[in-house]
């Protein structure tokens, strides 16, 4: 008698479980494959704006309100930054003041409402602890201390200013908000921010409004000390 193998029987899957099975690996493919890799900040944050010369207007959110933020930036020499017609802060790399080391500035932090120029270089800045950097304020950006994860993220687009674009990075350091940046490589600024609240929802704390990029005359970065009290802090931080 010839015997004859049994066919062992595979579970039979109907229509609905195929499609449910369907629907599961597509989601779980779909959630791997859209899972954004995060990046260096010096990668997405970059500079691709040479020295061509940058004016804009913004609108920031803090604790005490909204406020105008104007810039003037010439290449890595000249910077002017003026806040509600008040604080008008300059950094100059060809001031004679400066001592001579590499990458230092002067910088000149006039208070209009008391008539005040206070002066202090980058390296007398570092021993009393102050932590402008060129960097940081001309590009409106400043790196969180200690660990940062920085990733590409969706956000709302920003209103277009002055046709320029934009690429949305969302900025999270340690024990602090998050954050997320408009960022703009060929100005070399974030043209929106914001900040994630407790509950999840995104606000925006900072707007650029207008841009221009026409050449800037030299005599916007000059101050006009004529009414000013002009304090050296480099020689109060000697002294001290």
């Amino acid at each position: 008698m010839m015997l004859i193998p049994c066919q062992q029987r595979v579970p039979h899957l109907n229509q609905l479980d195929r499609l449910k099975w369907g629907l599961l690996l597509l989601t779980l493919t779909s959630a791997t494959a859209q899972q954004p890799k995060s990046v260096d900040w010096d990668e997405a944050f970059a500079d691709h704006s040479g020295t061509a010369p940058i004016h804009f207007v913004a609108q920031y959110q803090d604790a005490r309100g909204s406020h105008q933020l104007e810039e003037w930036r010439d290449g890595l020499a000249h910077l002017r930054r003026r806040t509600d017609n008040r604080i008008d802060l300059h950094a100059d790399a060809t001031a004679k003041i400066v001592t001579g080391f590499p990458a230092d500035y002067l910088w000149q932090v006039v208070d209009l409402d008391k008539k005040i120029d206070n002066r202090i270089s980058s390296t007398a800045m570092l021993h009393t602890g102050m932590l402008y950097s060129y960097w940081s304020m001309s590009h409106v950006l400043t790196r969180p201390p200690g660990q940062v994860t920085v990733t590409p993220t969706d956000g709302p687009a920003p209103a277009q200013a002055s046709g320029q674009s934009c690429v949305w990075f969302e900025i999270a350091p340690d024990g602090r908000p998050t954050t997320r940046a408009c960022w703009s490589s060929a100005l070399a600024i974030p043209l929106a921010m914001q900040t994630q609240t407790r509950d999840g929802r995104w606000e925006t704390t900072f707007t650029v409004q207008t841009i221009d990029r026409k050449p800037i005359s030299r005599a916007v970065f000059i101050v006009d000390t004529r009414t000013l009290q002009v304090r050296n802090l480099d020689q109060l931080a000697e002294d001290d």
